[in-house]
């Protein structure tokens, strides 16, 4: 989104792909943060980036940044790209502004995007500069009234939201999109795929359709920002179906006391 980005219009990231990471930091700590660092790292191999520090070193920097601003909960930002002289890092914290406690309970409505990614398109696996179609579709989703869309691929299969994985439950079970559908591995979307398994809670990656969410008991959505949040509708269609959301309060709980344990 370009008003995040806070660029220079002579930065090497408005000249070709960039790669960033937004993280958050809770009362200091910085959640997930080897992830995040990892996650980039891995990205930049194939487009040809690399972190100039190492971790620990990215760490102090960060940590530093934050005691400059005297922010304990915060939004982050780890930006790369390539300049003319290597690779260059950006990174940029403000204070982190949580959803009201009874939108989690409510639930985000979505909105079904209008533009499709391809599922064959490597950029859907990557955290890049690249963004234009999910921008597009969130400002047309906000612009109806929606906290998020929906995205899908060309085939019709559901991918992500413009901003966060999705999963959803029928009969105790859990469903995601795979990633060969054009969607990125998110750092939260693992951490729901370890719960998953602690809780022995069969958990599916696949192709599913909107009509496969329609007939969800249950849905959520995840990201580094919000954790997980309950998805309560899409377009018209309400989409709880029970009256206690058990897999998605389960998840919900678990992942904010990760959180207070750090």
């Amino acid at each position: 989104m370009a008003q995040s980005l806070d660029l220079h219009p002579d930065s090497g990231l408005l000249r070709g792909i960039g790669l960033f990471e937004t993280m958050r930091a809770y009362r200091g700590n910085i959640i997930y943060f080897n992830q995040h660092i990892a996650r980039i790292r891995s990205s930049g191999k194939i487009f040809g980036l690399e972190l100039p520090f190492s971790t620990g070193k990215i760490r102090k920097i960060v940590k530093r940044l934050l005691a400059l601003g005297s922010l304990s909960d915060a939004r982050l930002r780890l930006t790369l790209w390539q300049d003319d002289g290597g690779s260059e890092i950006m990174v940029a914290a403000s204070g982190y502004k949580p959803y009201p406690l009874n939108k989690y309970k409510q639930g985000f409505s979505a909105g079904i995007a209008s533009l499709r990614q391809g599922q064959d398109s490597f950029l859907a696996q990557h955290k890049t500069s690249s963004r234009l179609i999910y921008e597009a579709n969130f400002y047309e989703a906000q612009r109806r009234g929606f906290d998020e869309a929906i995205m899908l691929n060309q085939r019709g299969d559901i991918t992500e939201a413009t901003r966060s994985n999705i999963f959803f439950a029928k009969n105790k079970t859990l469903f995601t999109p795979a990633l060969d559908c054009g969607c990125l591995s998110g750092i939260t979307r693992r951490v729901v795929g370890d719960l998953a398994a602690q809780y022995g809670i069969e958990l599916y990656e696949g192709r599913f359709t909107l009509e496969d969410l329609y007939a969800a008991d249950e849905a959520f959505l995840t990201n580094s920002l919000m954790g997980i949040m309950s998805l309560r509708r899409v377009e018209n269609k309400y989409l709880i179906k029970c009256k206690t959301l058990k897999i998605t309060g389960l998840f919900m709980r678990e992942y904010n006391g990760l959180l207070r344990r750090g």
